[in-house]
C-alpha cells in the first residue's frame, strides 16, 4: 500500500484555524478521530474520520467548502490512500472537462 504524501493533523492540533473550521462542518462523528491535511498548491483540505470500528469515512473539500469527493474505507491507513488518489486524479479531471 502507498504512504500517504500529506501531513496529516488531529483536528485538534491543525495549525490552521480556519481549515479546521471549515472541516468542522462536515464531522458527522467524533472530533477525537477527525484527521486533516491541506493539499499543497490547490489549498483542498483532506479529512478522514471513524464512522464504525471498521469504517473510516474520507472527504475531500475545496477551500470554499464544498465536497468534491468523499467515501469510505476499511481501515485509517486505506483513508489516507484514498484522499490521495483523489487528490493525483484531480488535476487530470479538471483538464479532461476543460477539453469538452
Amino acid at each position: 500500500m502507498q504512504t500517504t504524501t500529506l501531513a496529516w493533523d488531529s483536528f485538534e492540533t491543525h495549525p490552521s484555524a480556519a481549515e479546521a473550521a471549515v472541516v468542522s462542518r462536515f464531522c458527522l462523528f467524533s472530533f477525537s478521530t477527525l484527521e486533516l491535511a491541506c493539499s499543497p498548491g490547490t489549498g483542498n483540505i483532506a479529512m478522514i474520520e471513524q464512522e464504525h470500528p471498521d469504517t473510516w469515512r474520507w472527504l475531500v473539500i475545496s477551500p470554499d467548502g464544498f465536497i468534491i469527493d468523499a467515501g469510505s474505507e476499511p481501515t485509517r491507513a486505506h483513508a489516507k490512500q484514498a484522499v490521495e488518489l483523489t487528490l493525483h486524479a484531480e488535476p487530470a479531471f479538471a483538464t479532461a472537462i476543460a477539453q469538452d
